[in-house]
């Protein structure tokens, strides 16, 4: 499999924060504005990271077309406080989880090393350190969690 990660985004300025995040990583980083753009990539992605408002086209549906055309790749949603993530379609589309915008580089940098490893593309970075979970990562959920549904990544 491929170490390819495809980004679709409408906001040139998230895909700019996308490509300075991946600029300097194994894993190469290709970013569309459309989903017509994302469609037409020849290579298969190990990992799609989707807006879920993408203008006025709607992104689940987007990640949904994205999914099918590679039903290899993790896709993970990235959604916002204006538009918060709808699980149900989420869950549709085959979500392995979602980021909230504004995300930190380095959380985003993790989790996808860690779909992409487990997709078995590419080993984890040796130089990256083992960090012993939050105390966060213990707290009880504030929501009731859907058995194998979309999670927050944290």
């Amino acid at each position: 499999m491929s170490k390819r990660i495809l980004g679709l985004d409408d906001s040139a300025v998230l895909r700019k924060a996308l490509e300075l995040t991946f600029e300097a990583d194994e894993l190469n980083l290709v970013t569309h504005a459309t989903l017509g753009e994302a469609l037409a990539t020849a290579e298969e992605p190990a990992l799609l990271l989707v807006d879920t408002v993408l203008g006025t086209d709607d992104g689940y549906a987007a990640g949904k077309a994205l999914k099918a055309r590679f039903p290899a790749a993790s896709l993970v949603f990235l959604t916002s406080r204006h538009a918060p993530l709808d699980a149900a379609r989420a869950l549709d589309a085959g979500s392995d989880g979602h980021l909230d915008k504004p995300f930190d580089s380095q959380v985003l940098l993790d989790k996808a090393h860690q779909l992409v490893t487990a997709r078995g593309a590419v080993s984890p970075p040796s130089a990256m350190p083992v960090r012993p979970p939050s105390i966060a990562a213990f707290r009880a959920p504030a929501a009731p969690i859907q058995p194998n549904g979309p999670r927050q990544i944290s």
